[in-house]
């Protein structure tokens, strides 16, 4: 028995020198018969715990595995080692979570017999909070660009390899596996663009310019040859020699947002040039559009901004009455309105009776 004791004795030293949270289980029973300063701070209790059983001391431990692994310990003296587990304790008057890694290890009289567990843990809920934050961030992320179709790139300048998501590879029309390198990149790009890529990808790897990636180019897909519009923005990282280590960023389909700005300039210079008066304006009377002809038939410059004028610069007061308290209410949403009104010419004053 001695030797039990003292070795029990050593064994309490360093568990009060051990800067880790540390503790010690004696017996079947699991009596705490030494815990560091560390180890109750984890528990949430004070030194009342030592010289109790492991279930007396830390009640809420019922019902969780962690005492039926100490015992599976001390009757086979297999060490056991867990990574960032849970583990619910009252601290602060509190049930809460917290996650450790840690090691039960079994002591050993000099015959081989077990007489207790020793207990390492290190308090980890910090980092698996923050790491639980960055992945929920990066899910986010991910959503985000998913919903807006936006594809993300990395290009590796010194190794010159880039590495693509899936909808960016869809974009080029590359596999959904395999190495890329910029020479492919390049070689997607429509050869009217090819020369204007170029240059804003030298602009951004260069620390002189500082300059951040935004284009809009055409792009002619590996797979199938079709033609699409992307917006691709981004920005160079470098090392403290001055050398770009990396060039990361986006890239968006916009060939319907191209396709349907060219249709409303096609549209806008049809109505422009159009022989008949066209005004487009509010149910205020606030002018948003006005057409060549209207300009020149109401004495408006060609450039002149229309959206400072309102419907008050063209009607006489009557006539601006009737139209707003009369005509409008009775525009068909199908069949529009049918009739004659005067206007007044914005600089001369005018009238101008007009069918319309």
């Amino acid at each position: 028995m001695t030797t039990l004791y003292s070795e029990q004795d050593r064994f309490n030293s360093l568990v009060e020198a051990s800067p880790m949270p540390t503790a010690i289980y004696k017996g079947q029973n699991m009596i705490v018969s030494s815990a560091n300063r560390a180890m109750l701070d984890l528990w949430g209790k004070n030194e009342d715990a030592i010289g109790k059983p492991l279930i007396e001391a830390v009640p809420e431990l019922e019902n969780q595995p962690f005492l039926g692994i100490l015992k599976e310990v001390f009757e086979t003296g297999k060490t056991y080692y867990s990574k960032e587990s849970p583990a619910d304790l009252v601290v602060d008057g509190k049930l809460q979570t917290f996650y450790f890694t840690f090691t039960y290890k079994a002591l050993k009289t000099d015959q081989g017999k077990i007489f207790a567990i020793i207990n390492t843990a290190a308090h980890l809920t910090e980092l698996v909070a923050a790491r639980k934050q960055i992945a929920e961030t990066q899910e986010r992320l991910t959503f985000a660009l998913i919903s807006a179709d936006i594809g993300t790139w990395d290009l590796d300048p010194i190794h010159n390899s880039v590495n693509w998501d899936a909808r960016c590879r869809e974009l080029f029309g590359f596999a959904k596996d395999g190495e890329v390198k910029y020479e492919d990149v390049l070689s997607c790009i429509h050869q009217a663009d090819e020369p204007l890529v170029h240059q804003a990808v030298l602009k951004a790897l260069d620390t002189k310019e500082l300059s951040h990636y935004d284009i809009k180019y055409r792009t002619l897909s590996k797979a199938d040859g079709k033609l699409r519009w992307v917006h691709c923005k981004g920005k160079a990282y470098f090392n403290d020699q001055g050398i770009a280590y990396r060039f990361a960023g986006i890239a968006q389909d916009i060939t319907n947002e191209i396709a349907g700005n060219q249709r409303e300039q096609q549209l806008l210079t049809l109505i422009n040039n159009n022989a008949d008066h066209m005004t487009v304006a509010d149910l205020q009377g606030n002018v948003i559009y006005m057409n060549k002809a209207s300009r020149l038939m109401l004495g408006v410059d060609l450039f002149a901004d229309v959206t400072k004028l309102s419907a008050k610069d063209f009607y006489e007061p009557e006539e601006l009455e009737r139209v707003q308290n009369h005509i409008i209410k009775e525009i068909d949403p199908v069949k529009g309105w049918h009739g004659n009104i005067s206007l007044q010419n914005f600089k001369t004053k005018e009238n101008i009776p007009c069918r319309v």
